[in-house]
């Protein structure tokens, strides 16, 4: 090793163990925090069935229409309890205008449905519940039986996730 070459490695050794040559001011400056994206939960939801007990399932809709949403609950792939039921419509059971309260809104939701016999009770807490759940200005749900116009009931959901006839 030539002596050119002993000085070049000398200081490259000392550069190494020196460092930049700022000694440390132990300050420690905290910035803003880091961006991040916020995704809003979404803004509906759909009540199903795990192991025998109702349960709260979100879900995003291409539009915030009682079809789509009825139409996302009736899909196959969800494991429901409507196996055998079909989906026909949805309809506001309208309050009649009056001049005393301009703000009345429609209370009844009628869903048509298309099924043999009765419905049963997991199925009733999925088509209710999701129904009342989803939208505040009802409080009841009228069930119909499209082929015969025939109405099974009028149903309330409770916080629990229980249907009640009334």
């Amino acid at each position: 090793m030539t002596s050119a070459t002993r000085r070049l490695c000398a200081f490259l050794l000392a550069l190494l163990v020196a460092g930049c040559g700022i000694e440390p001011g132990g300050v420690t400056e905290l910035g803003d925090r880091p961006p991040y994206a916020v995704i809003p939960a979404p803004a509906n939801s759909l009540v199903l069935h795990r192991d025998g007990k109702p349960y709260i399932a979100p879900i995003r809709l291409r539009e915030n229409s009682f079809r789509s949403l009825f139409e996302a609950l009736f899909r196959e792939d969800r494991g429901t309890q409507l196996r055998g039921v079909g989906y026909r419509g949805a309809l506001e059971l309208q309050v009649p205008y009056t001049r005393r309260d301009p703000d009345m809104r429609p209370t009844t939701l009628q869903v048509y449905l298309d099924y043999r016999g009765r419905l049963g009770h997991r199925a009733l807490v999925e088509i209710v519940c999701t129904a009342l759940r989803n939208y505040d200005d009802y409080q009841r749900v009228e069930i119909w039986r499209e082929a015969d116009r025939v109405r099974q009931g009028s149903y309330r959901c409770t916080p629990g996730l229980e249907v009640v006839k009334e």
